[in-house]
């Protein structure tokens, strides 16, 4: 008779397909404490181990920015008659000097806000948002406001864009240690006279993964910047989605709506 042991499961993730071919063809027991034989205590402990190496391989950001996009997308948006207006709630805040470093930038770009606390962003807004503040909610509403405050900011007869960036990115935990993963967020949002557009992206980062984090989330805003081009009859040769999907990280658009003052 095999002799037992006891292992105290912690799985994270029971929706593995790790375990398929293996000696646990159904689903995993949820987290608790069981006692198995003494070759069984060994399968599964090697099972966990392979996932948990899985995942963290999964989890770490390999995105790496190209200057190249933004040049071709301000160099377009230089000879539009397009007038931005950003609003930028923290995270991505580089977008902001992307935009403004190069000469001639007011012909394009009304203004930038930063809204930074949550008291800022409710007083930009007008009310406090009720579907948390880095939301994709929140990103449409800001973008709304964004594109008023474009409008009534110019003497000019342009097309008025506002466009918004919120997100939630690896921070210092409070209370946890600095290599714990996060839950992280970024969502953009477009807004003129006649559509509105949004975009969000979920993924996980560690402390660590700060800056790439930052570079993901000016990468969004340039989803939103190519999508008013297009909107504007400017064609771009630039996919800014691209290279966030050749490293695993998929961006969904979560709302398209034309004809607005129709």
């Amino acid at each position: 008779m095999c002799k037992s042991a006891t292992l105290i499961l912690d799985w994270r993730d029971r929706n593995t397909d790790f375990v398929s071919n293996a000696m646990f063809p159904r689903a995993l027991p949820p987290p608790g404490r069981y006692t198995f034989g003494k070759n069984t205590y060994r399968q599964f402990t090697q099972i966990q181990i392979i996932q948990t190496r899985r995942t963290k391989m999964i989890n770490k950001l390999a995105f790496r920015p190209t200057e190249g996009r933004w040049d071709r997308l301000l160099e377009q948006l230089s000879i539009s008659e397009m007038q931005i207006a950003l609003v930028v709630t923290g995270g991505g805040i580089g977008t902001i000097s992307h935009c403004l470093r190069r000469p001639g930038a007011s012909l394009n770009f009304v203004e930038a806000v930063v809204p930074y606390s949550r008291l800022a962003t409710q007083r930009y807004l007008g009310f406090e948002p009720t579907e948390g503040y880095a939301s994709q909610h929140t990103a449409t509403a800001l973008a709304q406001v964004a594109h008023s405050r474009a409008t009534s900011l110019s003497e000019k007869d342009r097309r008025f864009f506002g466009i918004a960036l919120t997100a939630t990115l690896p921070t210092k935990p409070d209370g946890a240690e600095a290599n714990s993963v996060q839950n992280c967020c970024v969502h953009v949002a477009s807004h003129n006279a006649q559509s509105r557009r949004g975009w969000s992206l979920q993924f996980t980062g560690e402390q660590s993964d700060r800056d790439i984090a930052e570079s993901i989330a000016e990468q969004m805003f340039l989803i939103a910047l190519h999508d008013s081009l297009y909107q504007s009859g400017i064609t771009v040769d630039t996919d800014p989605l691209l290279p966030l999907h050749s490293v695993g990280l998929q961006v969904s658009m979560t709302h398209a709506v034309d004809d607005l003052g129709a």
